[in-house]
């Protein structure tokens, strides 16, 4: 839908020529409020001999919206127009209000307005040290970044119109939770403000060739897959928030970051079917491992330095090590993670336990000081990062959790050492506490 209510004349002609030819079916479309699931599969089909219009929907969609005209369309999973025009009016008007509460104006030039069928992004105004507390509570040791990330996404939140979207680079060595905190960062924005935030990851490794473009940016027509958006559209079609991690900039390929790059200029990004999405609301994390010890040099050495003139040390040095000048020139925030210290690797085995063990669907209450130490001495490179420690801790405790289901254990545990065993944990009540005493 939001395919015809933000098409330009020229595209609507061409949709209609597409739709008389075969059906036309767009997938993952944003469906109205009330609707569950959220997202379904639409289709428009025209005949070219009478004309008539056929907008179909999957089956299965549960409506709950106001809407009676929606509500007809999801129980018959069709409806029938006389002409294509007419169609057109119905998805700018019934449908359009079902969305937002008012028609979308189609008009001469075909727009719907900046944010699509949800209309503007009303601004979020919340507290950043919650939102950093939330990133904090899953991102071990990265007290400095967390607290910037939140300071910048913010300040990006509360603008009713930004004129870009927030650009951030996350540098580091692997394992420390580049990643981690980018995937948080969109959970804790829903959670705090009360709003939805979608996550894509974009790893630039896929990116490393020319034609993998698409794959960014849709195919081309005449090829394979046109029509259908691409992961990141599907993010940011609705003009909507979003944070979209892209992991290890420097590996993609010249055309991918080009496009990239308009995306951080322009606040929009040009799919292959031609309708320019809105992204001025999103957050855009990138991440590399690269010049990290430089970086951390400039840091130490600039260190009384004003903010303003160690920025700019700390971007000349990622432009003279690798990093490529566009992409520095539009940062607006730049992260630098540390190095896990004992404290926080031992927090981070610790997390990792109780992870491990609800794979096995036991809740993990305490780990013993000796069982992490015996993990600890397992590994020669403690620098290796939390992925590292994931696998040592799959091999080292996951027969133990076997062995504990094997012996009837379920709910809530505790993990023993030498040797490692999993014993059941009870957790007493205030009341039986007060028997107690």
């Amino acid at each position: 839908m939001s395919q015809l209510l933000q098409a330009s004349p020229e595209r609507l002609a061409a949709l209609r020529e597409r739709a008389e030819r075969s059906c036309l079916a767009f997938s993952d479309e944003r469906l109205p409020p009330g609707a569950s699931p959220g997202v379904g599969r639409v289709g428009i089909e025209i005949d070219p001999v009478s004309g008539r219009a056929l907008l179909h929907v999957e089956r299965g969609i549960h409506y709950t919206g106001p809407s009676p005209d929606v509500a007809t369309w999801f129980a018959s999973g069709t409806l029938s127009f006389a002409t294509y025009d007419e169609l057109r009016r119905w998805l700018s008007g019934p449908l359009a209000v079902a969305y937002n509460g008012h028609a979308v104006s189609t008009g001469d030039n075909g727009s719907a307005g900046g944010a699509g069928p949800g209309g503007a992004v009303e601004a979020i105004v919340i507290e950043d040290d919650r939102l950093a507390a939330a990133l904090e509570l899953e991102v071990i040791g990265q007290h400095g970044s967390a607290v910037a990330l939140a300071r910048a996404a913010a300040l990006h939140l509360a603008r009713v119109a930004p004129r870009r979207p927030l650009t951030v680079l996350a540098l580091g060595p692997t394992g420390v939770g580049k990643t981690l905190m980018a995937e948080t960062l969109a959970g804790a924005i829903a959670k705090t403000a009360g709003t939805d935030c979608d996550y894509l990851r974009l790893d630039m490794a896929e990116f490393q060739e020319r034609h993998t473009v698409s794959k960014l940016l849709g195919a081309p027509p005449g090829y394979v897959g046109f029509g259908e958006d691409p992961q990141i559209l599907r993010a940011l079609r609705t003009g909507g928030r979003a944070v979209v991690l892209i992991d290890e900039i420097e590996k993609a390929h010249p055309d991918v970051f080009l496009a990239l790059m308009n995306l951080m200029d322009a606040g929009r990004i040009t799919p292959a079917s031609g309708e320019a999405i809105d992204a001025r609301h999103a957050i855009l994390v990138f991440t590399t491992n690269l010049a990290v010890e430089v970086i951390r040099s400039v840091l130490s050495q600039a260190s009384n330095l004003e903010p303003v003139s160690r920025d700019t040390a700390v971007r000349a040095a990622l432009r003279s090590h690798g990093i490529a000048p566009e992409l520095v020139g539009r940062l607006h925030e730049l992260l630098v993670f540390d190095d896990l210290g004992q404290e926080h690797l031992d927090a981070l085995i610790a997390r990792s336990v109780e992870r491990e063990g609800r794979t096995f669907g036991l809740e993990v209450l305490k780990v013993a000081p000796e069982v992490i130490e015996a993990l600890r001495c397992h590994r020669s490179d403690p620098g290796s990062g939390a992925r590292a420690w994931e696998h040592l801790i799959c091999v080292d405790i996951g027969p133990a959790f076997l062995d504990a289901r094997r012996r009837g254990i379920t709910g809530m545990v505790s993990i023993k050492g030498d040797p490692i065993t999993v014993e059941p944990e009870t957790v007493m009540t205030e009341t039986a506490r007060s028997d107690v005493q």
